[in-house]
């Protein structure tokens, strides 16, 4: 699910800078039809631009990624806004859906924060529009030579909007049912944990009666009564019990053996135990499954300044070889996609 919420994060950017190049690709072909090609190079230096940002950006954190982003923007449509606000005033609306970037991927702090910058930085666009021109050479006024062509691109630039709110509105949907099915998942986990408390409670009812008038004689050589399948269960939630406590899963060299000698039983009975209560899966997964919840968990609770390499020697793995393998078996993605996860939803959710 936090991987669901990164790769949308992801399509929202890459479908931006797709509009974007759209918008500037228009923009070229209108200047060669109605004869201004002689603006075309700095146009085309803002597409380039465009798609070396995306290339960036597309390799970070989805939270940085917007970030860098809507800088990239800003420059870019107020230079456009130097050249044309006397034109095309609605050029204008593209700082809209800038506030809406802020809006929807941070809060509405940051929204209000930067519409107040620009009720100040955009009235002195007359000003530094003349500067500008003057500067660099440039004669806005040749651009638009006619009503026509002043119509065409607000039709273009109208469309463009379009799109890009289009693709807002199908982010936020798309979030708000990411966010709607995690929400389902951990109320499901949550009854799946109750059930299996439930169970343990109503085994550890007949576990409390007999556990006295057995105890010597699971210790001895007397392992028949193991053959049942209810104390295969005992036996399981004693196992799980001592995992979870002593947690000697963080041995590398912890073995089938060791756990087997810890209760004074045999490795069959050991195997046959976890094999019963666990739909088929060995020792050698029971084990992993703890390394990898240990983790998560510290990954879920911040890596601080700690190195991945300590989390999973501290885990019982001693290869990372082996650990990314075995991570990617039971998660589906590899751990530096997992910690990208976590801290994308984690920047979310403080936001």
């Amino acid at each position: 699910m936090l991987n669901l919420h990164i790769k949308s994060a992801q399509n929202f950017i890459k479908l931006h800078f797709l509009i974007v190049s759209f918008y500037i690709v228009t923009f070229i072909f209108f200047l060669y039809l109605f004869g201004q090609s002689q603006y075309t190079f700095p146009v085309f230096i803002a597409l380039v631009c465009n798609n070396i940002i995306y290339y960036i950006v597309k390799e970070m954190n989805s939270k940085k990624g917007i970030l860098v982003m809507f800088v990239f923007y800003n420059i870019l449509f107020l230079t456009d806004i130097l050249l044309v606000w006397n034109f095309l005033p609605l050029e204008y609306a593209w700082f809209i859906n800038l506030i809406i970037i802020l809006f929807f991927n941070f809060n509405i702090r940051y929204a209000v924060t930067y519409l107040i910058a620009l009720a100040f930085v955009l009235p002195l666009t007359p000003y530094a529009s003349e500067y500008f021109v003057q500067y660099f050479g440039f004669n806005s006024i040749n651009v638009f030579t006619t009503q026509k062509s002043v119509y065409i691109w607000n039709v273009v630039q109208l469309f463009t909007i379009f799109l890009f709110m289009l693709l807002v509105y199908h982010f936020k949907k798309e979030l708000n049912q990411i966010y709607k099915k995690n929400s389902e998942l951990k109320k499901s986990d949550t009854q799946k944990m109750q059930n299996t408390e439930k169970h343990f409670v109503e085994a550890e009812i007949d576990y409390d009666q007999d556990h006295r008038k057995n105890n010597r004689k699971l210790q001895t050589k007397n392992k028949t009564e193991f053959v049942k399948s209810d104390n295969f269960v005992i036996l399981f939630k004693d196992i799980v019990q001592y995992i979870e406590k002593e947690k000697p899963y963080k041995d590398p060299n912890f073995s089938l053996n060791d756990l087997a000698e810890h209760f004074q039983t045999n490795i069959n009975y050991i195997s046959k135990s976890i094999n019963i209560n666990q739909n088929g899966e060995n020792f050698k997964n029971l084990v992993n499954y703890y390394r990898i919840e240990y983790v998560k968990q510290e990954i879920d609770n911040g890596l601080k300044n700690r190195k991945l390499k300590d989390l999973y020697t501290a885990a019982g793995f001693e290869y990372q070889a082996t650990f990314n393998r075995v991570f990617k078996e039971f998660e589906g993605v590899t751990p530096s996609e997992y910690i990208k996860s976590v801290r994308g939803i984690t920047d979310a959710q403080n936001n």
